[in-house]
């Protein structure tokens, strides 16, 4: 029976801080660069399990180290994304389309909003975090990157984790309704439901105001931030879903004040 790997690579030289001539290629999407462990095919056929401290985010041109010394070539995939710019070219950061975070638009702003309209573009490119100053990427230039960027990325991921006290694990967003139905019936239909509310539903308008409000508490424009606020309560279409929105919304302020 064949190893299931054939190199194990516990060492990353970061893009131009290495020399020699790489064994193979790694052709990775982000998903596949954002690991810890994992076993990786290279472009020609070699198999290398990566195992790492921590996860990292591997970028292109970093080279991973193989125990007997060999050297494997990151290459970062281009991927379907869509950017989202509002009216004076500040640019979100490119996201994968299944992300509803990035993958938005709003419906016709009235003259007072246009300051946040925004304008998506669709592009074929490897996905990269963002360049701007947050205090994310902030940190993760520093020595201590891959520990910043972990600490970042598990706060995030608790915050939207079901687990986290916001009680959604209540709503289903019309979930429950559409399998009762029969519109949905496995992993196929399910996987087209959610692309489609990332497209054409809520979930559009959700990530540009959530890009849009991060944007102005960066900025301290508070003003902006109410009105945001108020543009986002007129785009809830139900009673319904304003109680879901506001439940929600108080129960994060909540716990996140206490923690």
């Amino acid at each position: 029976m064949p190893a299931p790997f054939e190199h194990i690579a516990r060492r990353v030289h970061g893009a131009g801080h290495w020399s020699g001539t790489p064994r193979d290629r790694l052709t990775l999407d982000y998903e596949e660069r954002f690991r810890r462990r994992i076993v990786l095919t290279c472009d020609g056929g070699a198999r290398v399990l990566l195992d790492l401290a921590e996860a990292r985010l591997l970028n292109e041109g970093d080279a991973l180290v193989a125990e007997s010394g060999a050297l494997f070539l990151v290459h970062a995939k281009a991927e379907a994304l869509l950017e989202i710019r509002d009216q004076d070219s500040a640019t979100c950061r490119p996201s994968s389309p299944r992300a509803a975070c990035a993958s938005a638009r709003t419906r016709s702003s009235p003259p007072c909003c246009t300051h946040w309209a925004p304008r998506p573009r669709r592009s074929q490119r490897p996905s990269r975090p963002n360049a701007a100053p947050t205090a994310l990427t902030q940190a993760m230039r520093t020595s201590a990157e891959g520990a910043a960027h972990s600490a970042a990325l598990y706060r995030l991921m608790t915050w939207l984790s079901p687990a986290y006290p916001v009680g959604a694990f209540s709503y289903s967003h019309g979930l429950e309704y559409a399998v009762e139905a029969g519109l949905l019936s496995g992993a196929e239909s399910t996987r087209a439901w959610i692309a489609d509310t990332l497209e054409f539903g809520a979930a559009r308008n959700d990530g540009v105001f959530l890009a849009c409000a991060h944007r102005a508490a960066q900025r301290r424009e508070r003003a902006a931030l109410a009105e945001l606020a108020e543009l986002a309560a007129t785009h809830v279409a139900t009673a319904e879903l304003a109680l879901e929105t506001r439940a929600q919304g108080e129960a994060f302020l909540s716990a996140t004040r206490r923690a």
